[in-house]
């Protein structure tokens, strides 16, 4: 009888354990959407599913403070199993992993507790090390583990009284100064902390809903950077407005998979935008309205932050963001209506010697729900017309930090420029190569143009200021761009679909997916893919020391030759290696500019600066003071001022400023900016050479 007993409770655990659920449906869905649809498909195979479950376990405990070795060995059963479980829309190993997690997730916060009850000793000589992954990363027992946590939690305080508002320069305060704010640092800490795991295990969209956006968007980001699963809950694609005011701060918002707030989008025309100083990716830490109400953006997520929104009625804010490059900066914002039309995009006049026109365009933007309907390319050709009623001798298009956007916009930016022909290659897997011309013949702009690019520069500005430089029509000034040569279609993973099969039709909130389609390719064949465009002149950046572009990721699809007969006629060609080398003895004579490289030289040797880290307040007041000298040189530069023009308004936009006080004092910021641009008034000076050249 006992074995009957038994045998029947084998078999009900086995056949609980290896039904279907709503996540391997949805795993199932994935791949048959990849399968049909991706530029360069791989096969649901051992490869696969060692990447998911290597990739799923680093994305929810990449530090190993919440699973144990013996989790480890219960789960590594599955390293090569998953993809079978796909096929069979099962999801075993991602139901115990979230099992365990959730079990260590609760045991983590009694470790804090744990140690916290003992006051850290900032005397000590000891350190934490951030590079000691590998075999020791899951430990096997609970001492180890409170120990690590101990280090850590160390660790954060310091870097909470270093960095968060206590003092003015503790990296230079006396060390009984520091120490009096230890006590509120640690209580800001382990609100951190406990809001860290609380994040997971009271999600707005439940525990199990939230963790299988880390096993999808893994399976997913198997194929390559920018193919993506987001569900209908997760909002690092789907942009929340900040107010019922639509935009009227300027600026949508996403959560990202570490739950860090971050700038989604600006709105052409908003506040945001028109500050100049904010871009997509921005991490917001803080804010500050005018009520008086302070925010900690750090300890909520994207809903809570919307329900603050949506019920402040302050008319102003300061917010605290974090750049892409790790840099902190204070922005100030006042509600306002979005302009429209002309006033989305900015240009202003360079007056000097040559009068040259400016226009800044942060984003390829479009109407997306009228295909039809007008966009960046528009206003930028507005403006283009007010500025050849100034007369201008040459035009700057400035694409630094522009990540891209709609395709279309791209190639009728590229027909303002050119008066007709091919713009870009588009290969995908159903058809052969075809390009993608400008079919409008004339030009509304044929003078002397320079591009202005960086390691921001991605996607539909890459596709640009490449056809540009192929035409010899204009000069690309600045850092080699990013490296993002493929194209992207989201589409909903709706059960009904043919391809999906006995997929439950019924079952709803399978979610979304973003898959890469094509690939594409310069008119000369080339591709900028992992690559980026390569400027004329080049200009060195501060980006170039951080792995930010499309060749540091492991997966990105490779670079390669089209063949495709594409005919076109380039312009005159363009005396480039005479204007970088003019360049290149200006620059050598500006000290700015020599202060960039110098510095930029610096910080590359400090790339391994925080692997170890002195958990002693002394040593550790050393190390801040060495790098705060690194960033105080950083931004010495600033001081830099452009003397051989003056940046002024076009008539046009003078009058609409006397009538603006708002658009006014935004517009004297913007301006100034312009005025002490390093790399604008290098522009300025190519833009020179070449003119005088002809």
């Amino acid at each position: 009888m006992k074995s009957l007993v038994f045998l029947y409770f084998v078999f009900i655990s086995f056949v609980s354990f290896t039904q279907t659920t709503h996540i391997g449906k949805q795993a199932y869905a994935i791949d048959k959407m990849i399968s049909n649809m991706h530029y360069d498909a791989r096969p649901l195979d051992d490869s696969l599913s060692n990447f998911i479950y290597e990739g799923f376990l680093e994305s929810i405990d990449p530090s190993g403070f919440y699973f144990r070795q013996s989790d480890i060995d219960q789960l590594e059963v599955y390293r090569y199993e998953i993809d079978d479980q796909i096929k069979e829309k099962h999801s075993q190993f991602f139901d115990v992993a979230s099992r365990l997690y959730e079990k260590r997730l609760k045991a983590a916060d009694s470790l804090i507790t744990e140690v916290l009850k003992t006051p850290f000793d900032f005397s000590v000589e000891e350190e934490i090390n951030f590079d000691e992954k590998g075999k020791d990363l899951y430990l096997l027992d609970t001492k180890k583990l409170q120990e690590r946590w101990r280090k850590w939690l160390k660790y954060s305080v310091l870097e909470e009284v270093f960095e968060g508002d206590y003092l003015s320069d503790a990296a230079n305060a006396p060390t009984d100064s520091i120490l009096m704010f230890v006590e509120d640092a640690t209580k800001q800490v382990e609100k951190v902390e406990r809001f860290d795991i609380s994040s997971f295990l009271k999600h707005p969209a439940g525990y199990r809903n939230y963790m299988s956006t880390f096993y999808l968007e893994i399976m997913a980001g198997y194929y390559d950077p920018h193919t993506a699963f987001f569900s209908d809950l997760d909002r690092a694609e789907f942009e929340e407005e900040l107010s019922g005011d639509n935009f009227a701060y300027g600026f949508s918002l996403k959560e990202d998979g570490k739950s860090r707030i971050m700038i989604a989008s600006l709105a052409p025309g908003g506040s945001a935008w028109m500050s100049n100083q904010l871009s997509a990716d921005d991490e917001i830490l803080d804010i500050k309205f005018s009520s008086g109400k302070n925010v900690d953006v750090t300890l909520m997520d994207l809903d809570e932050l919307q329900l603050i929104f949506d019920n402040e009625k302050s008319q102003s804010l300061v917010m605290k963001i974090k750049k892409v490059n790790g840099t902190t900066d204070e922005v100030s914002l006042t509600k306002s209506e979005i302009y429209v039309d002309q006033d989305v995009i900015k240009s202003v006049i360079l007056d000097g010697v040559q009068n040259i026109g400016y226009i800044t365009l942060p984003d390829f933007y479009t109407d997306w729900d009228d295909p039809s309907g007008l966009g960046c390319a528009n206003d930028v050709a507005k403006n283009i017309v007010k500025l050849k009623q100034e007369n201008i001798d040459g035009l700057i298009l400035d694409l630094r930090n522009n990540g891209g956007g709609s395709l279309k916009e791209a190639i009728d930016l590229a027909g303002i420029f050119i008066n007709y022909g091919p713009i870009t290659i588009e290969d995908n897997k159903y058809r052969e190569p075809k390009s993608i011309k400008d079919m409008n013949k004339g030009a509304i702009y044929t003078g002397p143009l320079v591009i202005l690019v960086n390691g921001m520069s991605a996607s539909a500005s890459e596709i640009f200021s490449a056809a540009m430089q192929d035409y010899n029509r204009a000069i690309i000034v600045g850092d080699t761009t990013y490296g993002k040569s493929t194209g992207q279609v989201i589409l909903p993973l709706d059960p009904s679909e043919e391809i999906f099969g006995a997929l439950d039709g019924s079952d709803k909130g399978y979610g979304n997916i973003k898959v890469t389609t094509s690939k594409f390719y310069r008119i000369t064949n080339e591709t900028h893919q992992k690559e980026g465009v390569v400027p004329d002149v080049v200009m060195r950046d501060y980006y170039e020391l951080y792995e930010y572009s499309e060749a540091s990721y492991p997966n990105a699809i490779n670079k390669d030759k089209v063949v495709k007969k594409v005919y076109y006629t380039p312009a005159a060609e363009i005396p480039s290696a005479d204007l970088q080398l003019k360049s290149t003895a200006r620059l050598g004579e500006n000290e700015n500019y020599k202060a960039v490289c110098n510095l930029i030289d610096s910080i590359g040797g400090y790339t391994d600066y925080y692997d170890r880290v002195p958990l002693n307040i002394e040593a550790y007041k050393k190390k801040e003071q060495k790098m705060n000298d690194l960033y105080d040189r950083l931004f010495d530069f600033e001081s830099y001022e452009a003397e051989n023009f003056k940046v002024v308004n076009n008539k046009y936009d003078s009058e609409i400023m006397k009538i603006n006080e708002f658009r006014r004092r935004l517009n004297d910021d913007y301006l100034d900016d312009i005025q002490k641009d390093l790399y604008i008034g290098e522009a300025y000076s190519i833009l020179t050479d070449y003119i005088n050249s002809k």
